[in-house]
């Protein structure tokens, strides 16, 4: 069993997400991905952001895929396609470990459909 959970969600006036949680804990956000206009899209952006962390072996934060930023006091990931942040950790980690230890754990515990 995978250790995370993405789930799709519609935020009024926003659109549809895709967020990643934890297994065991359906409040803890991990990262989110952008906005999509409606649910199908979110879904395709969903697979196709599932088969880039796999086929590119994004399991560092020294992928060309991977920025981590320091914004007050607080450590944010963002992974980028084509030059565009695509999924992103909207809430920041402590320190900037715990931010670089996300990355390879998304990796590892991806399921790719």
């Amino acid at each position: 069993m995978a250790k995370y959970k993405f789930v799709i969600k519609e935020e009024k006036d926003k659109g549809y997400l895709f967020i990643l949680y934890p297994n065991n804990n359906n409040n803890q956000e991990v990262g989110r991905s952008i906005y999509y206009l409606d649910r199908d899209k979110c879904s395709k952006a969903l697979i196709d952001f599932k088969t880039f962390v796999n086929i590119n072996k994004i399991d560092n934060d020294q992928s060309k895929f991977v920025n981590i930023k320091e914004k007050n006091e607080r450590w944010f990931f963002e992974y980028i396609k084509d030059g565009k942040v695509v999924f992103f950790r909207y809430y920041g980690y402590e320190d900037e470990d715990n931010a670089r230890k996300i990355i390879s754990s998304i990796y590892k515990n991806i399921d790719v459909d």
